[in-house]
C-alpha cells in the first residue's frame, strides 16, 4: 500500500464542503480530513510498509484489510475537497474479505498515533461506502430525547440509582466513539445546566447523538430537582452546600434555581407530609380518655431581638410532635410576646382538634401560668420537674461561689436529685410532694426521723452503716450552710412551684426536639417565614419517625447483647457522666418526601403550600428609606 502527499497542506484548515454519495443521498459534511504543516513534500511509503499493529498480542501489517479500508476513507475523503492545491492519494485497496470491527476500531486509535508523529492529523474520515444514508443533522439518537426520557421509570428508580462524581478528564475518554457505530466522534460539544451535563456528538457517519448524564422529567434534570430537595431535607442551606461543591470545582445551579425549585416543589411536599402526620397523631389521641402535653417555646435567635418564635408540644406517653406555631414578632407586642400568642394559638387548635387535654406541662412562665389560670382552668398545668430543679441548683451553686457557703458544694447535685425523687413518688399528691421536699433540711443535717408532718415522718432510705455515716460530710445546724440551704427549700415561690410537680412531668422529649430544631433552623441563619415553617416541620417529621427507639445493644463479641453507652464530661456537672446510645435513625420519610418530589414535577402538581398570614414586608417600624440616605448618614471610626 502506497500513500503519497504530491502536495503538501497549508497551515490553514480547509472549509468544509458537501457531497452527494453515489446513490444520490442527502449530503454529508465533509470537514477537513488531513492537515500538514511541513513545508516539503513528504513520502510516506517507507513509514506505512513499517508500521505494524498489536490487537489482541497478534500482529497485523499494514496491508490487512482494515487499513486498506481506512486508506480508502482518506482517499475519497480528499479528492471529493476540490481544493486547487489538494493533493493526491495513490492506493492499492485488497478485497475487504472478513472484516472485524473491533480489530478496526483498536487499528484507528493506533494509526492516528503514527499520524501524529508526522505532523498529519486524522482530524474527520469520511466512510465511502455507496449504500450508506447520512442522518438529518436535526434528527437525534434515542439517547437524546428532549421532552421526557424518564417515561416509565419509577420515582423510587431515581432514588436507588447511584450517583458518582465523575471528572471531566474522565468523561472525555467516553466520547472517543459513536454510541451508535463505534467510529469515530468528529466534533464534540458540552453544556451544562446546573449539575446536568449534556454531551452532543458527531461522528464520521453524521450520526447526531446526544448524551445527558441525567434524567429529564418535563424539561428539568433530576439530578438537580433531588439535589435541592436534599440540601433542604438534610437541613443544610444553600450557601454551605453551594460554598463546599465550588472548592470541588463541582459544577451546581444557581440560588435562584434552589430557591424557585424549594417554592414551587420542596414546601408544598413538607407541608402535605406534615399535616399528614399531625393529623394520624391527632387521630391517635382522640382514641385516648385523657392526653399529657408538654409545651416549651424557641425563639429563632439568641438575646431578645428574635424575629421568629416557635411553640410546640409534644405528647408525653408517645413523645411525638403534636403541633406547632411560628409567630413573628410583628403579629405581635414584642418579641416577649411571642411565646404566650403562640402557646394559646397552638392550644385552641388541638382542643378544636376534639383532643381531650388534661394536663399541660410547660416551664414557669408567668404570662402562660396566668392564662392557665384565666382561660384554661379545666386543663391541670403542671411544671416541668427539670426547669425547677436547674433553677435551685443555680441558686445553690451562686451560694457555694463564697467562702462561707463552701460546705454546702458536695450537697448541690443531692438537692436536685431530692427534688426529683419527691415528685416521682408523690402519688399526685401535692401535699406529700411538699413534706417529702422539705425533709431534705432534716437528712443534710444527718437527722432521720422527724415530727410535725402528716405523710411523711422519715428519710425512706435504710439505716446507714457506721462506716458510711462517718464518711459523709453532714451539715451542722445553725451554721451558714444549712441556713442558706432552709432559706431555699422554703422559699415560697419555690414551694408553690412544687406543688405543680405532683404528676412528675418532664419536658425532655420537647428540649431534644428543641435541640433538633438547631440542625434544621440554626439560630445563626435567617429564614423567610415559609422557610422557617417548612425548617420546623421538617424537625418535627424527624422527630416523630424516631421517637421511642430502643437501647443500641453490642452485636458481636464477647459482651454482645449489652447496651451501648457513651461518656461525656458536661461543664455544668464537672464529671464524666455515661449516656445510653440509641438505635439508629430511620430517614423513611425522607424517600417518601424525595419521591413527591419527584412526581409533582411530572405532574404538574403545585398544591398544598405552606399559609402564610398577612405579614409586613419586613419587621421594621419605619419604611425603607433610599440607598443613598442610608449610606449619607452612615458613619464609622475611619470616615466622620
Amino acid at each position: 500500500m502506497s500513500v503519497k502527499l504530491d502536495h503538501p497542506y497549508s497551515s490553514d484548515t480547509f472549509s468544509s464542503t458537501k457531497r452527494r454519495n453515489n446513490a444520490g443521498n442527502s449530503p454529508i459534511s465533509v470537514p477537513t480530513p488531513l492537515q500538514c504543516t511541513n513545508d516539503t513534500d513528504i513520502e510516506i511509503d517507507p513509514l506505512v510498509q513499517d508500521l505494524s499493529f498489536m490487537v489482541d498480542g497478534e500482529e497485523f501489517p499494514t496491508h490487512t484489510n482494515a487499513v486498506c479500508e481506512i486508506t480508502a476513507r482518506l482517499h475519497n475523503a480528499i479528492e471529493d475537497v476540490g481544493c486547487e492545491n489538494s493533493p493526491h492519494v495513490h492506493y492499492d485497496r485488497f478485497d475487504k474479505g472478513d472484516f472485524d470491527p473491533t480489530m478496526a476500531l483498536r487499528i484507528v486509535d493506533d494509526l492516528e498515533n503514527k499520524c501524529s508523529l508526522l505532523n498529519v492529523s486524522m482530524s474527520s474520515i469520511v466512510d465511502a461506502d455507496d449504500s450508506f444514508t447520512a442522518e438529518s443533522d436535526s434528527d437525534e439518537s434515542e439517547s437524546g430525547k428532549t421532552i421526557d426520557d424518564s417515561e416509565g421509570e419509577h420515582e423510587k428508580d431515581f432514588l436507588g440509582d447511584r450517583k458518582f462524581i465523575v471528572f471531566e478528564s474522565c468523561l472525555d475518554i467516553l466520547f472517543k466513539r459513536c454510541s451508535e457505530c463505534g467510529e469515530i466522534v468528529t466534533e464534540v460539544s458540552r453544556s451544562t445546566n446546573g449539575s446536568m451535563l449534556t454531551v452532543k456528538m458527531t461522528c464520521i457517519r453524521s450520526h447526531n447523538v446526544i448524551w445527558r448524564s441525567q434524567p429529564i422529567i418535563n424539561r428539568m434534570s433530576v439530578g438537580n430537582l433531588l439535589m435541592a430537595a436534599a440540601i433542604l431535607f438534610s437541613g443544610n442551606t444553600f450557601n454551605r452546600i453551594a460554598q463546599c461543591f465550588s472548592f470541588l470545582n463541582l459544577t451546581f445551579f444557581s440560588e435562584v434555581t434552589y430557591l424557585s425549585t424549594q417554592n414551587r416543589y420542596l414546601f408544598p411536599v413538607i407541608n402535605t407530609a406534615w399535616e399528614r402526620e399531625s393529623t394520624q397523631v391527632k387521630a391517635d389521641l382522640r382514641n385516648m380518655e385523657t392526653v399529657k402535653l408538654s409545651g416549651d417555646g424557641r425563639c429563632d435567635s439568641p438575646g431578645y431581638s428574635a424575629k421568629y418564635g416557635l411553640y410546640s408540644f409534644i405528647e408525653q406517653s408517645s413523645e411525638k410532635v403534636v403541633d406547632f406555631t411560628v409567630t413573628q414578632v410583628s403579629q405581635v407586642a414584642n418579641s416577649n410576646a411571642m411565646e404566650k400568642a403562640g402557646f394559646k394559638k397552638t392550644l385552641d387548635r388541638i382542643l378544636t382538634d376534639e383532643v381531650k387535654v388534661s394536663t399541660v406541662a410547660t416551664d414557669r412562665h408567668l404570662q402562660i401560668a396566668n392564662t392557665m389560670k384565666k382561660d384554661y382552668p379545666e386543663i391541670s398545668h403542671q411544671f416541668d420537674v427539670w426547669h425547677v430543679a436547674k433553677s435551685i441548683t443555680k441558686r445553690l451553686t451562686e451560694y457555694t461561689k463564697r467562702k462561707k457557703y463552701k460546705d454546702l458544694k458536695p450537697w448541690v447535685q443531692s438537692v436536685s436529685n431530692h427534688l426529683w425523687w419527691s415528685a416521682a413518688t408523690c402519688d399526685g399528691n401535692p401535699d406529700i410532694l411538699r413534706e417529702k421536699w422539705l425533709s431534705i433540711v432534716h437528712h443534710t443535717a444527718n437527722v432521720h426521723d422527724w415530727d410535725g408532718c402528716t405523710h411523711f415522718h422519715g428519710c425512706a432510705h435504710p439505716p446507714l452503716e457506721r462506716d458510711d455515716e462517718k464518711a459523709i460530710k453532714w451539715l451542722k445546724i445553725g451554721e451558714p450552710s444549712h441556713d442558706v440551704l432552709k432559706e431555699v427549700v422554703f422559699d415560697k415561690k419555690i414551694q408553690a412551684a412544687a406543688e405543680k410537680l405532683s404528676e412528675f412531668c418532664h419536658t425532655g422529649s420537647l428540649e431534644s426536639f428543641h435541640a433538633l430544631l438547631t440542625k434544621y433552623c440554626p439560630k445563626r441563619q435567617h429564614f423567610s417565614y415559609k422557610g422557617m415553617v417548612a425548617r420546623a416541620q421538617l424537625a418535627a417529621l424527624d422527630h416523630n419517625a424516631n421517637s421511642g427507639r430502643n437501647h443500641a445493644s453490642i452485636t458481636n463479641g464477647d459482651r454482645q447483647g449489652e447496651h451501648r453507652y457513651r461518656t461525656v464530661f458536661p461543664k455544668n456537672r464537672k464529671a464524666w457522666v455515661a449516656k445510653p446510645i440509641k438505635e439508629k435513625k430511620s430517614y423513611c420519610h425522607v424517600s417518601e418526601m424525595m419521591c413527591d418530589v419527584i412526581g409533582r414535577r411530572r405532574s404538574g402538581r403545585e398544591d398544598g403550600n405552606i399559609n402564610v398570614p398577612d405579614l409586613p414586608a419586613n419587621i421594621a417600624p419605619t419604611p425603607r428609606p433610599p440607598v443613598e440616605d442610608v449610606v449619607t448618614a452612615h458613619l464609622t471610626r475611619f470616615r466622620q
